[in-house]
């Protein structure tokens, strides 16, 4: 019942704008890489942002469909870990679970600029932009011997700056909404 409503929001909203263009606007990729910092929010770490960041790595690819919309690949390996003793919670002390987990997550989504973006111009570019994406992960939890595969809706907000037809800076902070409870190797009844 859900994923009707988002597929007629989607058609609705982002359709239309699509078709909308009155110039031609030929499709063009950017690839990349990026690098930064990776942290978790869960039943160890309940509120706290940038709660012992770990590395994070990976690589994108995305297909510019209009200057405002684009199809986006991510690949991105990072590393999660959690430790109760961090927190003054008295059930945590008592509880006292750490753990360190590796994550591999790759996706695919979509990407909406906030201004004109152009890859192949001369001129530069810059745009605030918002993502989302479904995408699957695999956890390898030091809790754990087994490693464990599942869904993930990966969404966020970034900036992205072109510094010639070439080359493009940016930044994104982004989450993933799981559909599994074991990435701190806790699990509920």
């Amino acid at each position: 019942m859900l994923n009707k409503y988002v597929i007629v929001l989607f058609a609705g909203l982002v359709l239309p704008t699509l078709l909308a263009h009155g110039q031609v606007f030929l499709p063009n990729i950017d690839a990349g890489f990026f690098a930064g910092a990776s942290y978790y929010m869960g039943d160890v770490n309940p509120r706290r942002q940038f709660y012992r960041p770990g590395l994070s790595l990976g690589g994108l690819a995305k297909f510019n469909l209009t200057e405002f919309h684009t199809v986006r690949a991510n690949a991105f390996w990072g590393q999660l870990s959690g430790d109760d003793l961090d927190f003054e919670n008295e059930y945590q002390q008592i509880r006292s679970h750490r753990f360190e987990t590796t994550l591999l997550d790759v996706n695919i989504g979509y990407e909406f600029n906030f201004r004109p973006y152009i890859v192949k111009r001369r001129t530069k570019a810059h745009t605030p932009y918002l993502f989302v994406a479904v995408g699957y992960s695999l956890i390898m939890s030091s809790t754990t011997d087994v490693a464990k595969s599942h869904l993930s809706i990966p969404f966020g907000a970034g900036y992205k700056y072109r510094i010639n037809d070439r080359f493009a800076i940016g930044a994104q902070w982004g989450w993933r909404k799981t559909f599994d409870d074991t990435i701190d190797g806790l699990f509920s009844p």
